[in-house]
C-alpha cells in the first residue's frame, strides 16, 4: 500500500515543482515587461517635457502657453512635485490673463488632484470645487463630469459616503 502512495505522490510533487517553476518564470517575465514599460513611459515623459519646453521658448499665445504648462505640469505631478507647482502656477497665470476659463478649470482640478494625493484633503476639496464652478460656468460638460468623479473619490477618502 505504501508503494502505491509513493507512486501517486511522486508525480504530484513533480507537477508542483513544475508549477512553481512556471509561476516563477511568469512572475519574472511580468516584472521585466513592467520595468521596461515604466522605463519607456519615463522616457516619453522626458521627451514630452522637452518638446513642450521648446515650444514655450519659441513664444506662443497666452492660451497656448496655458495649455502647454498644464501638459507639462501633469507630466510632472507625481515625479517632480515642486516643478508641478511651478508649472501649474504659470498655467493659471496665462489662463487668467487670457480669460481662458476651461484651462483655468483644468489647472484648478489638477491642483485638487495633487493635494488629494498628498493627503491634504481640505485643500483638494477647495480646488476641486473651484474647478467645478468654472466648468459649469463655461458649459464644459466633460470637465464637469470629471470633476464630479474626482469629488466623489475625494469624499470616499474623507469617509463621507453620503455626499
Amino acid at each position: 500500500m505504501k508503494k502505491g502512495r509513493k507512486s501517486l505522490e511522486q508525480p504530484m510533487l513533480k507537477a508542483n515543482k513544475n508549477n512553481i517553476c512556471r509561476a516563477f518564470l511568469y512572475w519574472y517575465f511580468c516584472c521585466a515587461v513592467s520595468t521596461n514599460y515604466f522605463a519607456q513611459q519615463l522616457k516619453m515623459n522626458v521627451q514630452k517635457a522637452d518638446s513642450i519646453s521648446l515650444a514655450l521658448e519659441k513664444g506662443v499665445t497666452d492660451t497656448a502657453a496655458a495649455k502647454l504648462y498644464i501638459l507639462l505640469a501633469e507630466s510632472e505631478m507625481r515625479s517632480r512635485p515642486d516643478s508641478f507647482l511651478v508649472h501649474i502656477q504659470k498655467a493659471i497665470t496665462f489662463a487668467d490673463r487670457s480669460r481662458f476659463t476651461k484651462a483655468l478649470a483644468v489647472a484648478y482640478g489638477d491642483l485638487g488632484t495633487f493635494h488629494s494625493e498628498k493627503g491634504d484633503l481640505k485643500k483638494a476639496d477647495e480646488w476641486l470645487h473651484k474647478s467645478l464652478q468654472l466648468h459649469i460656468q463655461s458649459g464644459n460638460a466633460d470637465g464637469e463630469t470629471q470633476t464630479y468623479a474626482n469629488l466623489g473619490g475625494l469624499n470616499l477618502k474623507m469617509g463621507n459616503t453620503k455626499a
